[in-house]
C-alpha cells in the first residue's frame, strides 16, 4: 500500500527538517533529536538528543489497539493512520506499508537523562534511532507471543526523502520483539519529500540550547 498526502497543518507539532545525512526532529518546537553523519566510509553518527516518553507521541488508546494489531482495513493509509498524520507538520508526504530488515540497529537513547546528552557512535547508514529510552520487558515479551502467533504489528517510522536518519515515532517494543525473533519489522513509513535543509545558524542554536560543549561535533557539523 501506498499514497501521496499533502498536509496543511500550520499547528502540527512533527516537524523533520534535513536531507541525506543531516536530521532535525521538533516535537512542539522543541528539537527532541539532532543527528548528522560525517564519516561515510566508516561511518560515524553525531548526535544531539532529548529522549520523550512514548505518551509524550501517542496519547490515543484506540490507535495504539489499532497499531498493536495491526489490522489494516481497504480504507486509504491516510485515513487509517489519521491520527499521527494530524501529528505532522505541513507538507507533501509518501505513505507506505513495507518491511524493514529484521538486522537493523538501533541507534540507542541514555536511559538515565531527561534532558539533552550527546554522544557519537559507529555503526550503518541505515541504522534506525529511536525516540524514547525506557522499555517495559514483560511488553516486549507480550508483542513477542503476538508475532510468534503471526499477528504483524505496525511500527511507524518518519524520514525524510533520500535520508538515511529514520525515527521510530511509535513501535520501539514492537522493533525489539520483532528483531528478537529475527522477523522483518511491519512499518508505516512515512517520507517528508519536502523537507527543508538545516542552515549552520539553526544547528548552531541547537548546540546552544543543549549546552553541548564538545566543540569536536561542532567543527564535524561545520566541515561539511
Amino acid at each position: 500500500m501506498r499514497e501521496t498526502v499533502h498536509i496543511e497543518n500550520p499547528k502540527g507539532v512533527l516537524r523533520l527538517k534535513g536531507d541525506k545525512y543531516d536530521s532535525i526532529l521538533y516535537l512542539k518546537e522543541i528539537p527532541i533529536q539532532f543527528t548528522w553523519i560525517r564519516e561515510i566510509g566508516s561511518t560515524w553518527r553525531y548526535q544531539i538528543a532529548k529522549s520523550v516518553n512514548e505518551s509524550d507521541l501517542i496519547q490515543d488508546n484506540s490507535f495504539r489497539h489499532f497499531v498493536k494489531f495491526g489490522n489494516l482495513t481497504v480504507d486509504s493509509l491516510a485515513q487509517q493512520f489519521d491520527y499521527i498524520l494530524k501529528m505532522l507538520s505541513s507538507g507533501k508526504y509518501d505513505l507506505s506499508i513495507d518491511y524493514l530488515s529484521h538486522d537493523l540497529d538501533l541507534v540507542e537513547s541514555v536511559s538515565e537523562s531527561r534532558g539533552y546528552y550527546s554522544f557519537d557512535t559507529y555503526g550503518g547508514l541505515e541504522d534506525i534511532i529511536e525516540t524514547q529510552s525506557y522499555y517495559n520487558k514483560d511488553l516486549i515479551d507480550d508483542y513477542i507471543k503476538l508475532i510468534q502467533k503471526g499477528t504483524e504489528p505496525v511500527i511507524i517510522v518518519l524520514t525524510s526523502l533520500n535520508s538515511k536518519n529514520r525515527f521510530i515515532l511509535d513501535g520501539h517494543h514492537k522493533f525489539i520483539a520483532y528483531s528478537r525473533l529475527k522477523k522483518n519489522p511491519r512499518a508505516l513509513i512515512i517520507t517528508q519529500l519536502d523537507s527543508d535543509k538545516i542552515d549552520n545558524d539553526e544547528a548552531m542554536n541547537i548546540f546552544d540550547i543543549s549546552n553541548c560543549k564538545n566543540q569536536d561535533y561542532k567543527k564535524r557539523y561545520l566541515d561539511k
